[in-house]
């Protein structure tokens, strides 16, 4: 008995160590050290002057000859041709100057660094600043530490607008953003990623609700609590054993934010940006009629409120498929059917969801087409495949944890 506690107790000890272990790696801050010290925040109108298709001159060895600048409010992201390379930049303005600075990154690594870069009076910040005529030259240029440390510089220089921006086509961040194993900023499925989601180049996301004790749907992914997504040495076990007040005294998710309701992801996802889509995975059977309920709750605001956004809840099994269909006018919520073709007719669903190794699907995604349904395509990561589904299929939209990816890609389409 005595050997059975001593092994015990090693077991609790690792486990404990396991569960505080950081997943996260550690992004620059800059502080009163930054070049954005007394600068004013460019609006999202401003700020949208950036967007088009750049060519990349120094520093093309580290990302690539070309790249994308979208803009979210008072933030830029430069998205590469290579290596799977992004930036995420604040920008401000001082002395009809811009100025920006973040951090870059390889979306498939654990590389970050620093990075400032600013666009100067002659190279386009005047008129970007304070005419609303159309740019024919921009040139941002500036600094980013390399993986190996030093300082290199890089200088990108506007090539025409991106024609596709306003497509409806949708990069679905699988997640809310992306996996923990990614290295984000913030946690799956927390609420804290969902808000920077459209930094990383999504317009729409996926997420996945769980259903607790006390009959609460929260953002969770797995069945169970483990240390693989939470901090939290007494959260560990089935969510259906917990209520949400437990859930949100006894843990974390693993980079320390709380655990979302999924009222508090959408109050959070149609306050704070502009996605365009939120696919609901429904893990849980039990969750459907009050996941039901809290969209309608939340499609209604986002309608007031004058935003585009389409939620909807997940079909991914037949056991969820039984439960939609048991509420009232379900053909009337809006849902994305995993099923079949003739289950997204029956249901009237609005997209049907399909994974990336039944193939590019041309036969089904016409008879879609002709019935005004959707086709979504899921998780794509591999660039290779990335670029067949682009270049070959008919697809509506893509779900990734590469977003970033996705979106330089689709927007450098026949370019």
């Amino acid at each position: 008995m005595r050997n059975i506690g001593s092994i015990f107790v090693i077991l609790l000890i690792i486990l404990i160590n396991f569960a505080c272990t950081d997943n996260s790696i550690v992004y620059p801050e800059f502080g009163s050290q930054g070049t954005l010290v007394n600068t004013q925040e460019l609006n999202e109108s401003t700020s949208k002057k950036l967007e088009g298709i750049y060519t990349i001159s120094d520093g093309s060895d580290h990302f690539g000859t070309r790249a994308v600048i979208i803009a979210n409010g008072t933030f830029i992201s430069i998205l590469c041709e290579m290596n799977s390379s992004y930036f995420i930049l604040q920008a401000g303005s001082k002395d009809s100057t811009i100025y920006t600075e973040g951090y870059w990154r390889f979306a498939e690594t654990d590389n970050n660094a620093s990075a400032a870069l600013k666009i100067e009076k002659s190279n386009g910040a005047t008129d970007i600043l304070y005419s609303d005529t159309a740019k024919n030259s921009i040139i941002i240029s500036g600094t980013y530490i390399s993986s190996s440390g030093s300082s290199k510089t890089i200088t990108l220089t506007y090539q025409k607008p991106i024609s596709k921006r306003n497509s409806d086509f949708k990069i679905i961040a699988h997640r809310g953003g992306g996996r923990n194993s990614d290295k984000l900023p913030h946690s799956e499925n927390s609420a804290e990623l969902m808000v920077i989601a459209n930094r990383f180049g999504a317009n729409a996301i996926e997420i996945d609700v769980q259903i607790t004790k006390d009959q609460i749907p929260i953002i969770y992914h797995d069945h169970n609590f483990s240390t693989r997504l939470i901090k939290g040495e007494f959260l560990i076990g089935p969510i259906s054993n917990f209520t949400l007040r437990q859930i949100k005294t006894f843990g974390t998710l693993i980079n320390d934010e709380p655990i979302p309701t999924l009222e508090e992801a959408l109050d959070s996802i149609i306050n704070k940006t502009n996605l365009k889509l939120v696919w609901i995975d429904t893990k849980d059977a039990a969750a459907v009629a009050s996941t039901i309920q809290i969209i309608q709750k939340y499609q209604t605001i986002a309608n007031s409120l004058g935003k585009t956004i389409e939620i909807c809840i997940g079909i991914p099994s037949v056991e969820v498929l039984n439960e939609f269909m048991k509420v009232e006018g379900f053909k009337n919520i809006k849902s994305i059917c995993e099923l079949s073709v003739q289950t997204v007719k029956d249901i009237n669903a609005l997209a049907f969801g399909l994974p990336w190794t039944l193939g590019t699907m041309k036969t089904e995604l016409a008879e879609l087409h002709s019935i005004r349904k959707k086709g979504f395509v899921w998780t794509l990561d591999e660039q290779v495949f990335i670029d067949k589904f682009l270049q070959t299929s008919d697809f509506d939209g893509i779900v990734t944890n590469y977003p970033s990816v996705v979106a330089f890609k689709y927007y450098t389409k026949d370019e």
